[in-house]
């Protein structure tokens, strides 16, 4: 994405400073998306690219960094979290949360993918065998 687009949407006089870093990603029912920088700034990144609704914003994870990079340099904001996080991976880089929630959160993410690749060998035996009969 230019960053001289992202630039000229910073500089907008109606962008509420920083009101992005406080998103719960619930845009269509936000009272402020025409003053994000985030929200106008990925919807210009989507026309650029072209991309109709329902197909993803990013098509790696590398992209979504890059655009957030983007943006923040757009704000004048740093990105070390994430430059630490993608570098070295959230243990080693020292970014850890005392959040109870978010360890409800891991654990819920374990578990389906337990019952994820529980399914998968089940499918798979199934398969196998319906194919001996």
């Amino acid at each position: 994405m230019s960053q001289s687009t992202f630039l000229a949407i910073a500089k907008d006089p109606t962008i509420i400073p920083g009101v992005h870093h406080h998103c719960d990603e619930w845009c269509d029912y936000c009272l402020v998306t025409n003053r994000c920088l985030a929200f106008k700034c990925t919807d210009a990144h989507r026309r650029r690219r072209g991309l109709a609704d329902g197909e993803p914003t990013f098509r790696s994870l590398d992209e979504a960094v890059a655009f957030t990079r983007s943006v923040a340099e757009a704000e004048g904001s740093s990105t070390l979290e994430l430059d630490a996080l993608v570098a070295e991976g959230a243990e080693r880089a020292g970014l850890h949360t005392a959040d109870p929630l978010a360890g409800a959160a891991l654990d819920y993410a374990q578990q389906v993918a337990i019952g994820f690749r529980a399914d998968c060998r089940v499918s798979r035996q199934g398969a196998g065998s319906a194919r001996r009969a």
